[in-house]
């Protein structure tokens, strides 16, 4: 393969030098990718790698091999809870409510489905939960929450988000 242009996605200069010796090594060219190149990929434009999509994929995935049939209900009641719920009703799962910390939400309705604070989890529901949360810094929070009712991450409830 002398003389073949392997394409690397921009890095740090320790990963890029790193992918730079590995071709080296494997007698290939290396070409660092420059932002020019990085919206014409596949990754960026082709709808199959949206967002959509990939909730798509995460949804069979759990529905088929995860949930075994159980009922589930998701832990944020935001924009990300909301397209889980979709994306999980077109796979055939039982949604039976969302669980949220924010006071305007909590008491309503999503989905036509009731919104409970986490006490509700005191009595926890025969389903697993899924947690929706975008923000990563809210995991930790989560966590917190989420322990003095016993409950498991891995077992009785998910990060999916």
């Amino acid at each position: 393969m002398a003389g073949a242009t392997v394409t690397f996605p921009r890095t740090t200069s320790s990963g890029c030098a790193r992918r730079k010796r590995a071709a080296a090594s494997a007698s290939l060219s290396p070409r660092c990718c420059t932002g020019a190149t990085i919206g014409r990929r596949l990754t960026r434009t082709d709808p199959r790698y949206s967002p959509e999509s990939f909730l798509r994929l995460k949804a069979a995935h759990l529905a088929r091999w995860r949930l075994g049939g159980r009922p589930v209900w998701i832990g944020g009641a935001g924009p990300g809870g909301r397209a889980l719920h979709d994306a999980l009703r077109r796979e055939g799962v039982e949604v039976i409510g969302f669980i949220d910390v924010h006071p305007r939400r909590i008491g309503g309705a999503k989905r036509g489905l009731p919104v409970w604070p986490y006490v509700r989890l005191a009595e926890p529901p025969d389903a697993i939960g899924l947690i929706a949360v975008g923000n990563p810094d809210a995991h930790a929070r989560v966590r917190a929450d989420m322990a003095p009712w016993g409950l498991r991450e891995g077992v009785d409830w998910l990060f999916v988000l």
